[in-house]
């Protein structure tokens, strides 16, 4: 996603302003410091899980909350397409990709489970 952003960052900046009259500049430049940050962040978070880090469900945890924001601001880029697709099947993509946190938390703490500190939910380690 974030690749097929910064590919077509023009096009998109155009659509921003036509169709949501938001400034073409300033939502190209958000758009593009939101795509870097993405790719930087799941660049982190795959080399993390990739050599297992033993920190790296106690970071996800952390950054969970901004992921969910990030992520929820990329789950509205099928209305991009709306022109083109519909508004049924946009907002059909929308739905599919505001689910990816919750599914990328869910594989996170099936691998790193939380280790037990009394809270509900912290599984012990032994």
């Amino acid at each position: 996603m974030y690749g097929a952003a910064l590919y077509h960052a023009e096009a998109i900046g155009r659509i921003l302003a036509r169709d949501y009259l938001l400034p073409e500049e300033t939502s190209l430049t958000v758009m593009l410091v939101l795509a870097m940050c993405g790719i930087a962040t799941r660049i982190y978070l795959l080399s993390a899980v990739g050599w297992n880090h033993p920190n790296a469900g106690n970071q996800f945890r952390r950054l969970f909350p901004a992921l969910l924001i990030l992520d929820g601001i990329w789950a509205a880029a099928p209305l991009l397409l709306w022109r083109s697709l519909g508004y049924g099947v946009a907002l059909g993509g929308v739905a599919l990709m505001a689910y990816v946190p919750f599914a990328q938390r869910t594989l996170i703490w099936s691998v790193y489970p939380r280790v037990h500190s009394g809270l509900p939910g912290d599984v012990s380690r032994e």
